[in-house]
């Protein structure tokens, strides 16, 4: 990106250049947020399963979850 910014002399491309590095930027953060919320959502339900009665009826994982996994 860097070597693409310095080298175009065009303000205009400079400003595209920046506005499509934030766009991916954005979206990095956005995979990033979701993965987490996965993984807790993942984590919880396998705390919920080791911490239940033993005699308690044993809990899937949630379909959101491994639909994300797979992805």
């Amino acid at each position: 990106m860097l070597f693409k910014f310095g080298g175009t002399p065009a303000v205009g491309e400079k400003i595209k250049l920046c506005e499509q590095w934030i766009e991916g930027a954005m979206k990095n953060a956005a995979d990033d947020a979701s993965y987490a919320l996965d993984s807790a959502r993942a984590l919880g339900e396998l705390e919920m399963r080791f911490f239940s009665p033993a005699g308690a009826a044993e809990t899937e994982p949630s379909k959101d979850a491994a639909v994300s996994r797979s992805a």
